[in-house]
């Protein structure tokens, strides 16, 4: 049973386009956020590379590409409203090279690894 949930998930992701790269709006968490308690339970950083995003489990690693630049990130959170796009820490952000002014770009997100089993805390 549990091999037939994890073969469904990654059936999911593929269709989802997350295997050969799928375009999303990205925008960064704001200051306010700084300390606060992420959907995976460790606190908020602006200064390391992490993002929330709806479909994908915690922990999974997606590759994210603005123009030339890559980064991976660790998806440590569940993005509120509609759920759509991704929200990157503000270093996240900043070092794929997209204006903080503007508060909002175009990104390709690819799967790098799916994190099948949560932790029990």
């Amino acid at each position: 049973m549990i091999l037939d949930c994890l073969l469904s998930m990654a059936m999911h992701l593929c269709h989802a386009g997350l295997n050969q790269g799928l375009k999303v709006k990205a925008t960064f968490y704001s200051h306010r956020f700084e300390g606060r308690i992420m959907a995976d339970g460790e606190r908020f950083v602006s200064a390391k590379y992490t993002a929330a995003y709806n479909r994908v489990p915690l922990g999974t690693l997606l590759e994210v590409t603005y123009k030339d630049r890559k980064i991976i990130v660790r998806v440590t959170d569940r993005k509120g409203g509609n759920g759509r796009g991704i929200d990157l820490s503000r270093e996240a952000f900043k070092t794929l090279g997209m204006k903080v002014s503007q508060g909002i770009g175009m990104v390709t997100i690819r799967l790098v690894t799916v994190r099948l089993v949560e932790e029990v805390k």
